[in-house]
C-alpha cells in the first residue's frame, strides 16, 4: 500500500513539474501570487528583476536603476517612478499590484531581446524567464 501511494505521488510529482516546465517554456507563465514584497534593502534576484524591468517599462536615463539585484535608494526612485507611470501608489514597494505590472514589462523585454537575438541570461546565471517566481502578483 505504502509503495502505491508513494509511487502516486511520485507520477503526480512528475506530471506537475512537466506542466510546470511546458508552461513556462511556452511563454505563458504566471507570476508568483503570495511571493514576498520586494522592498529597499532588498538585494537578489528578484530585485534584479525589478531593475530590469522598471529601467526597460522607463527608458529614461533620468530614472535609471543600476541591475545589480541591490534595492538601494537609485532602485527606490526607479520603482517609485515605474508606480508613477503605471497609475499605481508611490510607496517604492514591490507589492502584488506593482509586481505584476512589473512581470508584463519583464515579459516584453524578455521578447525585445530575443527578437533582437540577445542572451536573456542573468548574473545569477539564471533567465529572466525566472522572474515570475519571484515577484510578488495578483494572479
Amino acid at each position: 500500500m505504502v509503495f502505491r501511494i508513494r509511487t502516486a505521488h511520485t507520477a503526480l510529482g512528475l506530471v506537475l513539474a512537466t506542466a510546470a516546465v511546458l508552461t513556462v517554456g511556452s511563454g505563458m507563465a504566471q507570476a508568483q501570487v503570495g511571493a514576498p514584497q520586494i522592498v529597499e534593502g532588498n538585494s537578489g534576484f528578484g530585485v534584479y528583476c525589478v531593475q530590469e524591468a522598471a529601467d526597460y517599462f522607463l527608458d529614461d536615463n533620468n530614472y535609471y536603476a543600476t541591475p545589480d539585484g541591490d534595492f538601494g535608494p537609485q532602485t527606490l526612485r526607479v520603482v517609485k517612478r515605474f508606480q508613477e507611470q503605471n497609475g499605481l501608489s508611490q510607496d517604492g514597494q514591490v507589492g502584488p499590484l506593482t509586481g505584476t505590472a512589473i512581470w508584463h514589462s519583464v515579459q516584453n523585454l524578455i521578447g525585445h531581446i530575443k527578437d533582437g537575438g540577445g542572451s536573456i541570461q542573468t548574473p545569477w546565471g539564471v533567465p529572466l524567464t525566472n522572474c515570475y517566481q519571484v515577484l510578488p502578483t495578483t494572479s
